[in-house]
């Protein structure tokens, strides 16, 4: 059993496996890219860095005609904003199972919210403007499939102009009053496109490209959780349950977010039969504030093998 937090921006994937370790109060610690271990049996696979804000001729086309088309400069964002948003102007589709650069959502006009705020941030800085994403926490909707726990997110873009600033949504949902925001930086948002299609390829169970995929996410974003997560998970499912025990431990030890770390390297123990570790970490995660239902959920597949 594994969770993947999918999201119309970016997916997320957290093993349901769990550690023993100690969890204390400390400072965040700056790392490294994690010494993440080689996939056993697996050969390399090379991932070639992508261009995710390029810019095609036609797309440059597009922002001349619709952002600066009516003569009036000061109106950039808001004229950009609402021809991309415009289906009689972009007509864009959203699918939330397609991560795209900006040039191919361009291109076929298809794409979760990801692929929609790549292409938005690519056009609003070729108009000039200052654009940025936005990582949107909204409320939770949990489900489960195939002993899957799914949790949705949600990234949007912006920009500014005359001291106004102007948040585009290709879900065109309202925000809510104290809604709490977190501005992302390119690097994060490209951590965010390796890790969809890591997410994509372990959906498909090829995990060698799920692997290297997640490297690469890891070397942009080493204090991410997410990808540590996923990357154990990875070395689960080909079997090497010894590294999937390293690289959690490597996750408690240094990351912040050790209440996903710790469950995930629950259910691996539990797995291997180590219930007073079990023990253990469950008195820790009964101290921690934690939404999820999983707790629930896992209780009642466990009272169900019971019988």
């Amino acid at each position: 059993m594994f969770a993947i937090f999918r999201c119309p921006a970016t997916w997320r994937i957290a093993a349901l496996l769990a550690a023993c370790m100690t969890l204390c109060a400390c400072a965040t610690q700056t790392v490294q890219t994690p010494p993440v271990p080689e996939l056993r049996d697996h050969p390399r696979y090379d991932i070639e860095s992508v261009d995710l804000l390029g810019m095609s001729t036609e797309m440059r086309q597009f922002v001349e005609a619709q952002a600066r088309g009516h003569n009036l400069d000061d109106d950039r964002a808001w004229n950009l904003a609402y021809a991309m948003l415009d289906p009689f102007v972009l007509d864009f589709t959203y699918d939330p199972q397609v991560t795209l650069t900006a040039r191919e959502a361009f291109r076929t006009r298809r794409g979760n919210c990801l692929t929609f705020s790549n292409m938005f941030v690519a056009m609003a800085r070729e108009a000039g403007l200052n654009a940025w994403y936005r990582e949107v926490e909204v409320p939770p909707e949990w489900s489960s499939i195939d002993d899957t726990l799914l949790v949705s997110m949600h990234v949007n873009a912006a920009t500014a102009q005359r001291g106004r600033e102007y948040v585009v949504d290709v879900s065109r949902r309202r925000a809510r009053d104290g809604e709490r925001v977190r501005r992302l930086s390119d690097h994060e948002a490209e951590a965010m496109f390796y890790n969809n299609l890591a997410s994509e390829a372990i959906a498909r169970e090829d995990y060698n490209t799920a692997y290297w995929l997640l490297r690469k996410t890891l070397e942009l974003t080493p204090n991410d959780a997410g990808p540590i997560n996923t990357m154990a998970v990875v070395h689960r499912r080909v079997g090497d349950l010894a590294k999937a025990e390293e690289i959690y431990q490597y996750g408690i030890r240094y990351l912040d977010d050790k209440v996903s770390l710790l469950r995930n390297y629950r259910v691996l123990l539990e797995q291997q039969g180590r219930m007073d570790e079990v023990a253990q970490i469950n008195r820790k995660l009964t101290l921690l504030d934690d939404p999820s239902p999983f707790d629930w959920m896992h209780a009642g597949h466990s009272a169900y093998e019971d019988g």
